[in-house]
């Protein structure tokens, strides 16, 4: 990651940063919400599932370890979203011409990847398809992961 700042003194360390964790809160209020309502699932317990992707089932087992993985392995994705989407705002046209609707499809195409590819790779428990579950989670990826991430970036490059 360079630390290049613009003309306004906003470095793109900030910027990343700021949008790790505008997206890592904003996921993490959507995922308390949606888990809870679907499943009876508390915050920590909303951490112990993504801890569960490296411990299986032992993810739950009460241990703070546990509990501060899953907020470690969710801030690294957050981060992780927001350096993809900043580096590449440069160098896809799309994105810059576009940054709501970029936004908005780099939501979902991150609800996919995690879904289909990432996910089922791990050691997190395979759980029933539920339709309406699914479009909740891909309209709060796309909303409150996607578009935050390119706002915020689109705000850096336009300094």
């Amino acid at each position: 990651m360079t630390n290049q700042t613009d003309h306004t003194g906003t470095s793109s360390f900030q910027t990343i940063l700021l949008s790790t964790l505008v997206v890592a809160l904003l996921d993490t209020i959507a995922a308390t919400a949606v888990f809870y309502i679907w499943f009876k699932m508390s915050f920590v317990q909303l951490f112990q599932f993504i801890a569960s992707s490296l411990y299986g089932q032992e993810a739950f087992d009460g241990s703070s370890r546990k509990i501060v993985t899953g907020i470690i392995i969710h801030l690294v994705t957050s981060l992780i979203i927001a350096v993809v989407y900043f580096y590449a705002y440069p160098k896809i046209r799309f994105l810059s011409k576009s940054p709501v609707l970029s936004g908005l499809l780099y939501g979902l195409v991150f609800w996919l990847v995690m879904n289909l590819l990432i996910i089922p790779n791990t050691h997190i428990a395979p759980s029933p398809f539920i339709l309406s579950l699914a479009l909740t989670s891909i309209a709060w990826h796309m909303v409150l992961v996607g578009l935050p991430a390119a706002l915020i970036t689109r705000k850096y490059y336009q300094q």
